[in-house]
């Protein structure tokens, strides 16, 4: 296909003055921020967007944009992600780092650009044009250069139609699963509610969380002391972001002064946007953002605990306290007087098997919604090639 640059095909509008939070106001004129913009369609978060007045718009250098515009964002991530954008009830304009495009309707259909920001030719083409060492981004007269497949507007239609339906195809697929694994997660909030609020099992005693397990914080080294590979005399330093990836692997010196918790062992979230995260399956010496919950197994069955501390009612108790505290945290003092009911060990087993059984429903069908989009994204990308680079395939 013909390559040409994006500036010969579309106006390039500057994204504008940097708009001030004094200027933001509650009602006039949406401002429309690289949040916004993403993966070829404008998420659905206007009604969050943020405003400003008439008279700002008219003393501020704004561009207002409208339906048809193409939106693209400066900023990671990634740098150059597109959306169309779509019929607007309010009047709006762009914000700082998110750039308009406006094309020209004879020589190229707006979402037919967008398909081709998607694609790994288009990321490719950007990469070069990307600067700054603390602040990465494209500036609007590098982006006017980044060149684009024209064919005929026959040929962008046929391929923008050949997208439209295979798209479709794979957007029910992710959608279908999505809704699958919600369903399930609704139903195991709805069953872990059940046995902590209430039982009619007359062997069940309501209980202080202190008196079934007791807790222990983790200790915080000193960073000089981490090391980024496994020595001896050092052992697994775990953080909570450690439960999620292994990409930060940190060891520190063993010491008595470590808190050693297992992997079967259960943890807590103290501080911060991981408060009540309930953590589980890594050895090591963890830190003190974390909390080690230690049964008494003569009275509580670990799983039922494990349960307990994900159900409403512990996470209703625990963000209340966290609220209170000045750090969004809390103590082993804060969740020692919450309650707990507590059947027979037996009882207690027949609980957890129950539950066990629809986690691992959850699990097995997150497993399986992030292997297929896994293959549905390799998919897209040949898709995307496929249309962009073989005039043949929209013969």
């Amino acid at each position: 296909m013909k390559l040409v640059p994006l500036k010969d095909i579309c106006k390039v509008f500057d994204d504008g003055d940097w708009i001030e939070s004094k200027d933001q106001s509650d009602e006039g004129i949406r401002l429309i921020q690289t949040g916004n913009v993403g993966e070829g369609q404008f998420k659905n978060r206007i009604e969050k967007a943020r405003w400003i007045s008439e008279e700002t718009f008219k003393r501020l250098r704004c561009t207002e944009i409208s339906e048809g515009d193409v939106l693209i964002s400066r900023l990671p991530d990634p740098v150059g992600r597109a959306c169309l954008l779509p019929a607007l009830e309010h009047k709006a304009i762009t914000a700082v780092d998110c750039s308009i495009l406006r094309f020209d309707e004879n020589k190229m259909y707006p979402k037919f650009f967008v398909y081709f920001s998607q694609s790994s030719e288009y990321a490719s083409s950007i990469e070069p044009l990307i600067s700054g060492s603390t602040r990465q981004r494209i500036s609007r007269e590098k982006l006017g250069t980044v060149k684009i497949p024209l064919p005929s507007l026959e040929k962008q239609r046929k391929i923008v139609e050949k997208l439209d339906s295979a798209f479709y195809e794979i957007d029910l697929i992710e959608g279908n699963l999505l809704k699958r694994k919600e369903r399930l997660e609704l139903l195991l909030r709805g069953a872990l509610s059940v046995p902590y609020k209430s039982s009619t099992k007359t062997s069940t005693r309501s209980m202080k969380l202190g008196e079934i397990a007791s807790f222990q914080g983790g200790s915080q080294p000193a960073k000089s002391n981490f090391v980024y590979k496994e020595l001896e005399g050092y052992v697994r330093f775990i953080q909570i972001r450690d439960f999620g990836s292994d990409k930060n692997l940190t060891y520190i010196p063993i010491s008595s002064k470590n808190r050693i918790c297992a992997k079967s062992d259960i943890l807590i979230g103290r501080y911060g946007a991981s408060v009540g995260k309930i953590l589980t399956g890594l050895e090591g010496a963890y830190n003190v953002a974390l909390m080690k919950v230690i049964p008494k197994n003569e009275i509580v069955d670990r799983e039922y605990l494990y349960f307990y501390l994900l159900s409403e009612l512990f996470q209703t108790n625990l963000l209340n306290v966290s609220d209170r505290s000045a750090q969004n945290g809390f103590s082993k003092e804060d969740i020692s007087t919450f309650p707990v009911n507590l059947p027979s060990l037996e009882e207690q087993r027949v609980i957890v098997a129950r539950l066990s059984k629809i986690r691992n429903d959850v699990v097995e069908l997150t497993s399986l919604r992030t292997n297929t989009k896994s293959k549905l994204d390799s998919l897209r990308q040949s898709i995307l090639s496929n249309a962009f680079t073989q005039d043949e395939s929209v013969a």
